[in-house]
Order: structure tokens, then sequence, then C-alpha cells
């Protein structure tokens, strides 16, 4: 495979702070650098097959059918197709911005001011902000068997809670249960 010189116009990915993602199903690696933006490279041998530009682009998260979301301090939030071509974006309030975490058809973004921000990854709809006060600067995480969201707020909270849900339409907009919280 061709070192970090198989992409980026011969170049190096210039502060490339990204976890890269594998997409094994197409043969390829998607790869960020924050001055310069997405890559997908071929998995055979590191070639670039497509390029997204994309200041602040942090590490790009796999959604449902192909989507791929990728969140920019800079920027905003997207949605990319494969081979790069964006689905949707929504500007964000400046600051420091997670890696999506992407449930089912909601994308969570943790928001270093704003605190945790759902969109619906398909259409780029807003769902919910849950503001914790402080904002959030880490990932959250997601517990698929007990239906719970942890994460910790920039005062050191640790946030639990999990969304509400109807079973004739999913996610309800905005709609959150509370968990003890424990400090």
């Amino acid at each position: 495979m061709a070192g970090e010189r198989g992409a980026a116009g011969g170049r190096d990915f210039v502060d490339a702070d990204g976890t890269p993602l594998i997409l094994t199903d197409r043969g390829e690696l998607v790869v960020t650098g924050q001055s310069t933006g997405v890559y997908g490279l071929a998995l055979s041998d590191g070639l670039q097959r497509w390029y997204r530009p994309l200041r602040g682009a942090g590490s790009v998260a796999a959604g449902p059918r192909g989507l791929m979301i990728v969140a920019s301090a800079l920027e905003g939030v997207f949605a990319l197709e494969h081979g790069g071509r964006v689905r949707w974006r929504q500007q964000l309030n400046p600051g420091f911005v997670q890696t999506p975490l992407i449930v089912g058809d909601i994308a969570f973004i943790a928001h270093s001011d704003d605190g945790l921000l759902a969109y619906d990854v398909e259409t780029g709809e807003f769902l919910a902000n849950l503001n914790t006060g402080s904002g959030i600067s880490g990932p959250p995480v997601y517990d698929g068997e007990l239906g719970r969201f942890y994460t910790m707020s920039n005062r050191g909270m640790l946030v639990v809670f999990r969304t509400v849900e109807d079973d004739a339409r999913g996610f309800v907009r905005g709609a959150v249960e509370s968990v003890p919280s424990v400090r």
C-alpha cells in the first residue's frame, strides 16, 4: 500500500487527527486532514479515489444506507455519500466538535459549548439539543442493550439519558429521558 503520500496530490495529510474509517464492502479507507479535507483511498493500494475539501474535518462515522457523517468546528456537520458528494450540511456554532455517534438514523454530535446535538442522518434535520450548561468535549457512548447514552459535561458531570421513543415514529423530536446522573 502506498504510504502517507498515496493521496493529497502527493503531499502528506496535513494535521491528520482523525481516526480512519474502513469501508470493507467498498474497498475504501476514509481519512481526514484538518487543513485539507476528507479522502477516500483504495484499500488495495492507497490511491486516492475521491476528495472532499473540508477545513477542520474530524473523524468520519459510518451511517446507515452508505452515508458518512463528519463534523467540522469550522464548517459544520456533513453527510457525505460515497464518492464524497455532500447529501446535506448544517452549520454549527463555533466550538470544538467530536466524532459523530450514529445510533439508528440519528447522528449525535458533542459540542464544546452547545452540549449534544442530534440530526436525522438521511435529511440533516435538527432533532434535539441536550444542553448540559457547560458543553461536552468528549465523545458520547451508547449502550444498545440498555438503550442509554453516557457522556461527560465539561464541568465533570456524568450525564446518562435515553431517547424517548414512540413505537410508530421512533425518536421523538427534542425528547430525552434523564437517568439519575452522578457527580
